[in-house]
């Protein structure tokens, strides 16, 4: 005979999905396991994966020859939901693979990305096939900037930082071959990183902005 105190228990709700929950009460009924077995942190594991995964783990938990030898179920519960987090990351990483050499993107190996530095990810010429992420302000002498995709030649003037900034944001929105995601970043370019860049009392060059570039 059941006492309250263990009614009570196995009737505390789990808070998984109805299938997941009706698989975990199979479990309970066929005396694999009890409610009291797990704790919150423990079924939350289990909402970590999809409804029909989580039921595919609960089959196992439930199969295992040893369970009735187990005495902590709940970390035993957890092992399998680890094993099946680790076996879906190596999934995923194997589609990304996949889906790498069909695309012909050649993946750095752990070595080489250990030597990456933040500035590897930066370039002044970008592709269409880039994913940009944001765009960054720099001042440099003109001539090391030759092969930069968006870029003004200031000179000696009388012009406001802030004008001046302006400026060149509205010239490089109007370079031809400019993608809509090179122009969105352009325009979301806050003024003040732009201001922080300039030297004072210049403004663009007549040339430079006949270019558009």
């Amino acid at each position: 005979v059941k006492g309250k105190k263990e009614e009570e228990e196995e009737a505390e709700p789990t808070g998984l999905a109805e299938k997941v929950d009706e698989k975990l009460q199979g479990l309970f009924a066929a005396g694999k396991c009890a409610r009291k077995d797990f704790d919150e942190s423990t079924l939350g594991k289990l909402k970590e994966f999809s409804d029909d995964v989580a039921i595919e783990i609960l089959e196992r938990f439930g199969e295992a020859d040893v369970l009735d030898k187990v005495k902590n179920k709940a970390s035993f519960l957890s092992g399998i939901c680890h094993r099946y987090r680790d076996k879906a990351s190596k999934e995923a990483k194997a589609e990304i693979k996949q889906i790498n050499e069909e695309e012909g993107i050649k993946e750095l190996d752990e070595e080489e990305k250990d030597k990456l530095i933040d500035l590897d990810q930066l370039t002044a010429t970008p592709h269409k096939e880039d994913i940009l992420h944001y765009c960054l302000p720099v001042c440099a002498p003109y001539f090391a900037m030759t092969d930069y995709k968006f870029k003004v030649k200031l000179t000696p003037g009388q012009g406001k930082k802030g004008k001046v900034g302006k400026a060149a944001k509205e010239v490089f929105a109007k370079v031809p071959d400019a993608t809509l995601r090179e122009k969105d970043l352009i325009k979301v370019l806050a003024d003040a990183e732009i201001v922080q860049q300039l030297m004072g009392n210049v403004r663009i060059s007549g040339g430079a902005t006949a270019k558009k570039r």
